[in-house]
């Protein structure tokens, strides 16, 4: 876990979670043991996504206490952990006071002294020194930008700030989901508890938010099963929504659990075409 191109380690685990083979459709009518199964078999691949980013980060942050956070080493060690990573925006080092010392890549050098202590999050790291995920950001296309973060310490063991890796949710979960598999194999959806859709098959979704979006307002039982979605760890219910390929609103069954890193909780929701209401 201390290799120089860290977030592209993630693909090396991928094809571990051996999730794949369901169907959309289950036309006489819905195993909903078959159906746990698969669920957590999806949801124990996108805790294994957040658990080796979060080794990934951690390891960055040990190399850290020893070069500091500035200077070349440090700006190296930056650059190796967003290097060859698709799915990085940007990696970057915050000093004690909560100013933002070095980022790569280069693009973004101008913001380098801007000063980050009034963000509730990096308020929270210079209060607690502990590592935490946060959706903070989007993508020029809206799509949700996290942030992964852990605190920094030196060789005497004195907090000196922290190390934060930026990047897209949606790509990453769906390598960890699918792999090389037809995404149309597999009907599933990543939410974070506040509503905003952190994955989902159809491209357009991703970013929105479950309750608020105009896109979802006209369905009322599906605004009610988000609300439990967001309440509830794990458990099952069903809503009508507007199918993809015909454009039809179609009867679904939904069964959720829960991915959690550092106190957020990511609920991972597995979709099955529901025509008979099972």
């Amino acid at each position: 876990m201390r290799s120089a191109r860290p977030l592209a380690l993630f693909a090396a685990v991928i094809l571990a979670a051996g999730i794949f083979g369901c169907t959309r459709k289950v036309p006489a009518g819905i195993d909903v043991k078959a159906a746990e199964q698969k669920l957590e078999a999806v949801r124990a691949s996108v805790q294994n996504m957040l658990n080796t980013a979060d080794q990934i980060v951690a390891g960055v942050s040990e190399k850290l206490s020893t070069t500091g956070l500035s200077g070349p080493e440090a700006r190296a060690i930056l650059a190796d952990l967003c290097k060859n990573a698709d799915v990085a925006v940007a990696c970057g080092a915050i000093d004690a006071n909560g100013t933002l010392v070095t980022i790569v890549p280069e693009q973004y050098a101008d913001r380098e002294g801007a000063d980050l202590s009034a963000q509730p999050m990096m308020l929270q790291m210079l209060r607690d020194h502990k590592p935490f995920l946060n959706d903070i950001l989007r993508t020029e296309e809206g799509n949700p930008i996290v942030d992964l973060a852990w605190p920094v310490y030196d060789q005497k063991g004195v907090f000196i700030g922290s190390v934060g890796a930026l990047f897209q949710p949606a790509p990453l979960i769906k390598k960890f989901i699918y792999g090389d598999t037809d995404p149309s194999t597999l009907d599933a959806w990543v939410m974070e508890t506040g509503g905003l859709i952190l994955f989902d098959p159809n491209d357009e979704e991703i970013g929105r938010n479950l309750f608020t979006d105009p896109l979802y307002q006209p369905f009322k039982d599906l605004q009610t099963i988000g609300k439990q979605i967001s309440k509830d760890a794990a458990g099952d219910g069903t809503y009508t929504f507007t199918s993809t390929t015909t454009g039809k609103v179609v009867n679904k069954r939904c069964f959720w659990a829960t991915a959690t890193l550092h106190g957020t909780d990511w609920r991972i929701v597995l979709i099955y075409d529901n025509p008979k209401g099972s």
